[in-house]
């Protein structure tokens, strides 16, 4: 009940954020497009939403192509598998710097585009279910080119 109540409380915000910024407030309800969305409004490279799926890919590629080089004895089905293999670590790394920038630095540039500092960038990514429902129902205003590069 009381994790209900924390996603609950995480999407209302988000749906906050989202009307201020002029985007659908029911973003906030779908997984996936709400971190696209997120990545919008603080104005980051969408790339980074996209690199996010890298792992999953690879790893989906390498255990199709293990599964099917195996049951079939096909060698092309081998020599993809070997190169998914190589590609995998690479792959992981990315994935993992893509997760780190929707996770630490999406946040951070969302409190800075309505116009808060360190303060509501460290709640945000420490206390979601507390600073999302504040920025999403504060009076600050979304800002999407910021003071300092005007």
């Amino acid at each position: 009940m009381t994790k209900l109540l924390l996603i609950v409380l995480v999407i209302a915000g988000m749906a906050g954020v989202f009307r201020k910024a002029g985007k659908p407030w029911w973003g906030a309800i779908i997984p996936i497009y709400n971190i696209y969305l997120l990545i919008k409004v603080s104005r980051t490279s969408v790339w980074w939403f996209w690199a996010s799926f890298i792992p999953l890919v690879s790893v989906t590629l390498w255990g199709i192509t293990m599964f099917f080089g195996t049951a079939s004895g096909g060698s092309a089905f081998m020599v993809l598998g070997r190169l998914t293999s190589l590609l995998l670590p690479i792959a992981m790394i990315l994935g993992i710097v893509a997760l780190v920038v929707i996770g630490l630095i999406v946040p951070s540039r969302i409190s800075r585009v309505f116009g808060h500092g360190i303060g509501m960038s460290l709640g945000l990514i420490l206390l979601p279910f507390i600073f999302y429902p504040i920025l999403g129902f504060n009076k600050s205003f979304y800002q999407p080119v910021s003071n300092s590069t005007q």
